[in-house]
């Protein structure tokens, strides 16, 4: 059974609200703001909270456009080169937020929009429109979020229909931290892809390469810290091609504490919070280089330059994406087997 409640998490300017889903095994705080994941509780291991953020509304909104926690993106994730792209025969041009190119959105996506929030039975429904060539991009589209529990599954359902051929990829952009301490440098990653996508300097995906014998090798699992030291790998933020039905998963070895993700999306794209330098956060906390570990489920990034892939959604066609995050303490698998949702269309 999943409880959900709705109490006001008001800014100086902006009325919003925090939905609290909660059931046996996890209690999950949704804003109305950005459709964003505020904290995500795990009941089984100290009632810890295992994603980064922020206590108040003002925070959240004086940080648009930097770390992005917990925050619905769209409606395109990750780069587009150049702030550029055709469609129809067209030209258009956004804004180049992240310089040369355009990221997450842009300078108001859905990230900074106040979505309209309702209630049914177990799940929450968040909804929000964004108008003909908001931030540069063609027709108009509406996007639902449904978040909604199930066991120890967190499970995240969005659904998008524009009147227009237009460019839609969307995601979470949670920084997750399974541990006590303020860095996942120590957590075991492990990641079903058998390719990633170089980076360049400015972060825009380039090359499809093969993961073998390098640091983007995660098929087995890895702790961040050795494999980034084995390969001089100075952190991470680059997309990995998920294989099949591939899963991620995440854990720490001290604590247990392990979550697993799976995707209908074919790939993620995984961010060290590289940036972080002494970034305020939740009870006073300074997030540090690493803080946290983005685990973005999304297409490839800049798929609309990209030969064989697309992210154009066609004029009345549904964009539909689902994404399930399972939290479990690791020393119950024996027992009790792997309980997590597989996300399928």
């Amino acid at each position: 059974m999943t409880y959900i409640t709705k109490q006001p998490f008001d800014g100086q300017l902006v009325k919003a609200h925090c939905y609290t889903l909660e059931n046996e095994f996890l209690k999950v705080n949704v804003l109305d703001y950005g459709a964003a994941l505020q904290a995500i509780f795990m009941k089984e291991s100290q009632n810890k909270d295992v994603i980064l953020g922020f206590d108040t509304l003002d925070e959240y909104i004086a940080d648009k456009n930097n770390a992005y926690h917990g925050a619905t993106i769209g409606r395109c994730a990750n780069r587009i080169a150049y702030g550029t792209f055709e469609l129809e025969g067209q030209e258009y041009h956004l804004a180049c937020n992240c310089p040369p190119h355009h990221l997450h959105g842009g300078i108001n996506g859905f990230n900074s929009k106040l979505f309209d929030a309702k209630i049914e039975q177990d799940h929450l429904v968040l909804t929000v429109r964004s108008e003909d060539m908001e931030e540069g991009y063609p027709h108009a589209l509406e996007l639902t979020v449904t978040y909604r529990l199930s066991g120890r599954n967190l499970i995240i359902e969005y659904q998008a229909q524009s009147d227009g051929d237009t460019f839609c990829n969307i995601t979470n952009h949670a920084y997750f931290n399974l541990s006590d301490e303020m860095t996942v440098d120590h957590h075991e990653l492990m990641m079903e892809a058998d390719f990633y996508a170089r980076s360049d300097e400015h972060g825009l995906a380039g090359e499809i390469c093969p993961v073998d014998q390098s640091a983007f090798d995660f098929r087995e699992s890895r702790i961040l810290a050795d494999q980034m030291a084995f390969y001089q790998q100075d952190g991470y933020d680059h997309h990995f091609i998920l294989n099949e039905n591939g899963k991620v998963i995440l854990k720490d070895p001290v604590s247990k504490r392990k979550m697993t993700l799976t995707t209908t999306q074919n790939g993620v794209q995984i961010y060290t919070a590289n940036g972080f330098d002494h970034n305020s956060g939740k009870q006073n906390q300074r997030y540090e280089k690493r803080a946290g570990i983005a685990i973005e489920a999304q297409q490839i990034p800049d798929a609309i330059h990209r030969e064989g892939y697309s992210a154009v959604l066609k004029k009345d066609e549904i964009y539909y994406q689902k994404t399930v995050l399972c939290f479990e303490i690791d020393h119950d698998l024996e027992s009790k087997g792997e309980l997590y949702e597989i996300a399928t269309n």
